[in-house]
């Protein structure tokens, strides 16, 4: 039963029964209520009306309190971890650099604080010492770990499977840096770098690469034989002109000069070829072609570091034999000169001697004379006349060439070839093919003059009723050609320069010179 109760000085509200209340209403709706207990409670309190201070009261059920409505400062340590629900403060509500480690009490934030994951890689500070690590480490995948030094490696490696594993070889041939064949190793096997192994699996030498050079390779022995394959070491030499030929140097003297050789090399050998002057020819209608100077030549002569002095033989003027050339200690003898024409029996009718003899003159009536002798191994005999009486032909004998005898002359003019000068000899020294030391054509009257031998011959002249002998050619300087119809005083060409050709027959003019020698020498250098 609810009761009201008025005094001078109260007024007294009371609801009897059990957990009533008494409540306060206006226009049907509740404002405020005080339980049995005495709690009062209100939906609305205005602020303005509120005086004093309030009672201590508990904040423990007030939620979503405005920071702005906080004012004045928290006393220190009133709030500790105890008083945050978990989550209930993030990042978004951290001032920047806010909390610093002078404000967080030693050890006070320790593994147990952190959730797994919430401290990632990008706020891990660097060089993290060592001696911040204690304990062991526990086990943990290697599979991803790339470059360890291996002196970082200590203890022996447990046994592991290689099923897995490339680039191994079971045999010395699969190495990238061995080679096994059934030959040596030549200067040109070029290995990639120097220690390279060769292996010749027939007869079991070893070799290795001790200097790699492209086609220069040196291969040293290291197996049960003797003798490393190395470079050739070719021979340095200076002296005249010097061309190269392949593997080969070729110097030519075409004037007398030095020879000097500074290294002999592997080889110490030399081809040579050494020529002396070509003699003039005859003067005077049916002289005689002059020689071929004396010519000398051979391959694998021994030199050594040393000079050679060289002699070039000029060619003999007409009427005159060729002078003499020398070198490696050896002397070629100038080419015999041709014979003079004459009624007479005379010495001068004869060819000449010389290195390859001079072709006699030709006689207007029974006469006949001997061609010039040669220099034993040097070259070849001048040609004969043949003279059985008086005959329109009057044809002077060819010159001896180095490899082939002058040809003779004949009374009638009439067989082919007479008075031709004979042959030079044929050479590849200079890596070309030459002929060398031809000789001169005989001089005739009525018919044409003989041709030069093949290697620098001069032609014989003509001196009525026909045409001047040609030059021998093939030569390293062809010789001159015969004049043609020269009555008097007709010129016979002149041997070929540098080759030691004989000169050509004249008729009573100048010219027919021979031609100048030479020396050439041809060795390996590399």
């Amino acid at each position: 039963m609810a009761t009201i109760k008025s005094s001078n000085e109260h007024l007294t509200f009371n609801a009897d029964g059990s957990a009533k209340e008494i409540r306060f209403q206006a226009n049907g709706t509740q404002k405020a209520s005080i339980s049995s207990a005495g709690a009062f409670t209100s939906t609305t309190i205005d602020a303005t009306v509120l005086t004093g201070n309030l009672p201590a009261l508990s904040a423990a059920n007030l939620t979503a309190i405005p920071a702005a409505n906080i004012t004045g400062t928290l006393p220190a340590n009133s709030i500790d971890s105890a008083h945050y629900v978990d989550d209930s403060i993030d990042t978004a509500h951290y001032a920047g650099s806010s909390i610093t480690l002078a404000k967080m009490a030693s050890n006070s934030v320790d593994s147990d604080q952190y959730v797994d994951g919430s401290i990632d890689d990008a706020h891990l500070a660097t060089g993290i010492s060592a001696s911040k690590l204690i304990g062991a480490l526990p086990a943990i995948s290697a599979a991803s770990l790339t470059n360890i030094p291996a002196a970082n490696i200590t203890g022996t490696l447990p046994a592991i499977s290689g099923a897995n594993l490339t680039g191994l070889v079971a045999t010395v041939a699969g190495l990238t840096d061995a080679t096994v064949s059934a030959s040596d190793p030549a200067v040109t096997a070029n290995p990639s770098a120097v220690g390279h192994l060769w292996l010749n699996s027939s007869s079991g030498e070893a070799y290795i690469c001790t200097t790699a050079t492209t086609n220069a390779n040196t291969w040293t022995n290291i197996g049960p034989g003797t003798g490393s394959i190395t470079p050739f070491q070719g021979m340095v030499a200076t002296g005249g002109t010097i061309t190269t030929d392949g593997d080969y140097k070729v110097h030519k003297f075409t004037s007398s000069g030095t020879f000097q050789v500074t290294t002999v090399g592997d080889d110490g050998t030399v081809q040579y070829m050494l020529s002396a002057g070509g003699a003039g020819g005859g003067n005077g209608q049916f002289s005689g072609g002059g020689g071929g100077g004396g010519l000398l030549t051979a391959t694998g002569f021994s030199v050594s570091a040393s000079s050679y002095s060289i002699v070039i033989g000029a060619g003999g003027a007409q009427q005159a034999n060729g002078n003499n050339s020398t070198g490696f200690s050896l002397t070629c003898i100038g080419g015999g000169h041709g014979g003079n024409a004459s009624y007479g029996n005379g010495a001068g009718n004869h060819g000449n001697a010389g290195g390859s003899g001079g072709g006699a003159c030709a006689h207007q009536g029974s006469q006949s004379w001997g061609g010039g002798a040669p220099t034993a191994g040097q070259g070849q005999y001048g040609g004969d006349s043949n003279n059985a009486g008086h005959s329109s032909g009057h044809i002077g004998a060819g010159g001896g060439g180095r490899d082939g005898a002058g040809v003779a002359s004949n009374s009638g003019g009439t067989a082919a070839g007479s008075g031709d000068g004979g042959g030079g000899l044929v050479s590849t020294i200079t890596g070309s093919t030459l002929y060398w030391a031809g000789g001169g054509g005989g001089n005739q009257f009525y018919e044409d003059g003989g041709d030069g031998g093949i290697g620098g011959g001069g032609g014989g002249c003509n001196a009525s009723g026909g045409t001047g002998g040609s030059g021998g050619g093939s030569a390293l300087n062809a010789g001159g050609a015969g004049a043609s119809a020269s009555y008097p005083s007709g010129q016979g060409g002149s041997g070929g320069a540098n080759t030691g050709g004989g000169g050509g027959g004249s008729q009573g003019g100048g010219g027919s010179t021979g031609g100048s020698g030479i020396f050439i020498v041809r060795y390996k250098f590399q």
